[in-house]
């Protein structure tokens, strides 16, 4: 297969690279499995006085949120042409990066004290995303372009992801 002017070639996954996509579901295991034992622990997850979700269905949330990241992982480090799933990724990593802000936002407005997910969002939700926005960059698998694309539709693309989510954990439990 040759390619043409008109077709630049797109940079082939790393080593490095595919680590780092992988360390999306650790980041994930890690951040979420704090959230599992605060749901477990105040017996659901809670908005202000109202509980939200079960302890079944928080955790339900949870493991389809997991399996949608997973299968985002394995599109972006088994496809062909990473071209494609490696956006996607950097959509769902995006939100995830925002999702930890938004954990320590809360945190800090609740007065400084421990916050719902706060404990890990930093260096796993922000200090991960960061870190792994840089590997993609570096490698070419994401240009300036893309970056900013993706970092700005990241956090109104990942919004049906966590209504997705809750509406699974609705339906099952």
């Amino acid at each position: 297969m040759t390619s043409s002017a008109a077709d630049p070639p797109r940079a082939v996954l790393t080593r490095s690279a595919r680590w780092w996509i992988w360390g999306l579901l650790a980041a994930f295991v890690a951040h979420d499995g704090e959230e599992a034992i605060a749901i477990v622990r105040q017996h659901g997850l809670f908005m202000g006085d109202d509980r939200i979700l079960t302890v079944t269905q928080g955790l339900a949330a949870i493991l389809f949120e997991f399996g949608l990241y997973w299968a985002a992982v394995v599109a972006a480090v088994w496809t062909a042409r990473p071209g494609w799933a490696v956006r996607l990724f950097g959509l769902l990593l995006a939100g995830w990066t925002l999702h930890g802000v938004g954990h320590l936002g809360s945190a800090i407005a609740q007065g400084g004290g421990y916050g719902f997910g706060s404990l890990t969002a930093f260096p796993c939700c922000v200090v991960y995303g960061i870190l792994a926005f840089w590997r993609l960059r570096a490698d070419g698998l994401l240009s300036r372009r893309e970056l900013l694309a993706v970092v700005v539709l990241g956090l109104p693309a990942s919004a049906p992801l966590l209504l997705g989510a809750h509406g699974f954990a609705h339906l099952i439990a």
